[in-house]
């Protein structure tokens, strides 16, 4: 569970730390668990609060005692406070990662340094604005599987890709996800999988994303792919990775004036979470100057 990854990061932290240490006091060590996350892991303070209290029972059946309750104690109280404040000061969180733009897609898809799995990777997480861990390996495991994907006809005639995403949001079952091919070559999604599936072997249970030789290509991969780009772009790479990619569908879909509900949907968002990704273009902010100028209304006296 990622609320239990980051409490074993958070003690890692303490033993480096000397001004934490965990003791007996509940609300101590929440509020030093809180800061880990929202100041060192830039979570959300609304994840915080959730994952603290996951963290705080998993510790006490660990250790068979325990912790002083929160509520009714002064700590408790404080604990609560620095919630709320961090809840009204930094509702998104103290830093998201920046999206990925389509022309920086396509560098990456032209690009010879990168392998066919890599490029493929990269073109179809932005395609259906996915999490690194729903097509690429993360700690030792893929979730997506060539048995998870058909190749389909629209309508129109157009070559579409129908694939059972496994995400957190639908872990057990998945879901069907659809991305329709691409008049660009190099960044045709349903024409980099049909190339990769059928220049790598491999059977029904099989990764999809695999380099030559057979490995999967994982999330750090992909991440130094986009970190690269970054630097070729002339941007920070620090503040580049894997969910970049998702980071810029979203930006992408708002772009094009999808509503909040189709972006939602498409992203398997549970709510509105996704706005606190949304990066507008310089083109689109630049055009606004001009529309408030122009603006003509009537004042009105007091």
């Amino acid at each position: 569970m990622p609320a239990l990854r980051y409490w074993l990061r958070f003690r890692r932290w303490c033993c480096r730390s000397p001004l934490v240490a965990v003791t007996e006091c509940a609300a101590e060590v929440g509020a030093a668990f809180v800061c880990f996350l929202v100041f060192d892991r830039f979570l959300t303070p609304v994840t915080a609060r959730k994952y603290v209290g996951i963290a705080l029972a998993w510790v006490e059946l660990i250790v068979q005692r325990q912790l002083r309750p929160l509520k009714g104690q002064p700590g408790g109280d404080m604990l609560t406070r620095l919630l709320r404040t961090l809840e009204k000061a930094v509702p998104s969180g103290l830093k998201t990662k920046l999206p990925i733009r389509a022309p920086m897609i396509r560098w990456i898809a032209e690009s010879s340094r990168y392998s066919l799995g890599v490029r493929a990777a990269v073109v179809f997480g932005f395609a259906l604005c996915l999490r690194q861990s729903e097509y690429a390996q993360v700690r030792g495991t893929c979730r997506l599987r060539r048995r998870h994907l058909r190749f389909v006809l629209d309508k129109g005639g157009r070559r579409c890709i129908v694939a059972v995403i496994h995400g957190k949001t639908d872990p057990h079952n998945g879901a069907e996800r659809v991305t329709g091919a691409v008049p660009i070559p190099a960044v045709d999604p349903v024409g980099l999988v049909a190339e990769l599936l059928r220049t790598t072997p491999g059977g029904p249970d099989a990764p999809v994303f695999v380099h030559p030789n057979g490995r999967p290509v994982t999330g750090a991969q992909v991440s130094a792919a986009l970190k690269d780009c970054a630097r070729a772009f002339g941007f920070n790479p620090d503040h580049y990775a894997s969910h970049s990619l998702r980071i810029g569908c979203a930006s992408a879909l708002a772009e094009m004036g999808k509503s909040d509900s189709f972006i939602a949907t498409f992203g398997r968002w549970k709510s509105f979470a996704f706005k606190i990704y949304i990066r507008r273009s310089l083109e689109a902010l630049a055009a606004v100057a001009p529309g408030l100028f122009l603006f003509s209304s009537t004042p009105l006296r007091r």
